[in-house]
């Protein structure tokens, strides 16, 4: 099972834990980690085109694809990841630790087939899932 991520709880848009976590998701064929600045109302460049960013917090983004995989994995990984809010444990590339966030699933989730023969459900080319941080870390 999955290095990256370890588990996935449910929850509300509060980060309140709404079902029992899953821990069985398989490993992606890519992870992807990103660190967002997010500023504040008054960033942005100055008359002299100075920038000012006023960093107000920071938010992860995790971006995962699953190629080449069975119909039943693929199922796996959006029963999993198919839900509005979630907390998620994962690898965090800056602290190089596991980490525990309250992300949201950031866009559709999406799967393109390659071919039905001799396959019941599919072999499926590639399966997409994109989380962003839903409560930020102030700085």
């Amino acid at each position: 099972m999955a290095l990256t991520i370890t588990k996935v709880e449910p929850a509300d848009q509060f980060g309140t834990v709404t079902d029992a976590a899953i821990t069985n998701i398989p490993e992606p064929s890519t992870y992807v980690w990103s660190k967002h600045d997010i500023s504040g109302q008054e960033a942005g460049r100055t008359i002299t085109s100075d920038a000012w960013k006023n960093k107000k917090a920071e938010a992860r983004s995790i971006r995962m694809t699953w190629n080449n995989k069975d119909g039943s994995v693929i199922s796996q990984v959006f029963q999993a990841f198919n839900h509005e809010y979630m907390w998620v444990t994962y690898l965090d590339a800056l602290t190089g630790q596991y980490e525990r966030k309250h992300f949201y699933l950031a866009a559709d989730i999406s799967a393109t087939i390659y071919t039905m023969y001799n396959r019941p459900q599919g072999l499926w080319s590639v399966a997409d899932v994109e989380l962003i941080q839903a409560v930020t870390d102030k700085t």
